[in-house]
């Protein structure tokens, strides 16, 4: 069975334009989330215990026009993580709630253009409350440029670098690096194909106790797109309906693991 989600979400935000080349923007933002899967257990734990938490958003980003189809981006994001069972089974006594900050620069060209690019790159610290587990600090970012057809076919490169907490019970953070490329063909107005190839790793370089972890993943996917809508600036409204497969080869014996997965999802821009 999959593990399944519930989220619980409650957000405010304000923009405010200051003449016609700067935009600023003001978020708030408080996730809820439960999860159940009765196939899941380890050390008599249980996903909930291992992945509910409560997680409280604020962020600032301020958009300058410098000219053109370009623009660009600054953003600060400060994301506090609270555990509905905070402790860790491998670690009796120690918490593992966490505050973590976000700085990014960055910016967009070709903003409705053939050649569009995204640029976001910067730094992160994640700050643990308990001094048994590693604090990180680094770099962090993602990149994407997409190339347009004509006659409705696109081609993607896309990169990115985080930093997130794992569900792993002796670690402290995990590092996900990735890279993919994408093409999209659509066969008219309203229907169209997609291929995507996505590889890379995801490190545990610092546990709190035992030996670090290493995965290597591929995935391979395609997909039927249903296009209602979309305008100039690729604002839209769109359904997907996808097959993916899966492998990822751990360094740590037991946890390499293969899937095929079916997603239905909607993208809606406005």
């Amino acid at each position: 069975a999959r593990t399944i989600r519930k989220t619980r979400a409650l957000g405010a935000g304000v923009i405010a334009r200051l003449g016609w080349r700067t935009v600023l923007e003001l978020e708030h933002r408080k996730d809820d989330l439960n999860h159940s899967d009765e196939d899941f257990g380890t050390r008599d734990r249980t996903i909930a215990d291992v992945k509910n938490r409560v997680e409280t958003t604020w962020s600032g980003r301020a958009t300058y026009r410098l000219m053109g189809r370009t623009r660009l981006m600054m953003e600060v994001e400060q994301r506090s993580l609270s555990f509905d069972n905070p402790f860790l089974n491998s670690l009796p006594g120690v918490t593992r709630n966490l505050d973590q900050t976000t700085w990014l620069s960055g910016l967009d060209f070709g903003v409705g253009g053939a050649l569009r690019g995204t640029l976001r790159y910067g730094y992160t610290h994640m700050d643990y409350s308990d001094p048994a587990l590693t604090d990180y600090r680094g770099i962090v970012g993602r990149t994407a440029l997409t190339y347009i057809l004509d006659g409705g076919t696109r081609f993607t490169l896309d990169a990115e670098r985080r930093v997130d907490f794992s569900v792993w019970e002796s670690n402290s953070y995990l590092l996900d690096d990735r890279r993919g490329v994408s093409a999209t063909r659509f066969l008219n107005r309203y229907l169209g194909l997609e291929g995507r190839y996505t590889r890379g790793t995801i490190s545990i370089p610092e546990p709190a106790v035992g030996e670090s972890r290493r995965d290597r993943f591929r995935r391979y996917s395609i997909g039927l797109l249903a296009r209602i809508h979309e305008n100039e600036l690729g604002r839209k409204i769109e359904y997907a309906l996808r097959f993916s497969d899966q492998y990822q080869d751990s360094s740590v014996p037991g946890f390499s693991q293969a899937r095929q997965t079916f997603t239905l999802s909607a993208d809606v821009g406005f």
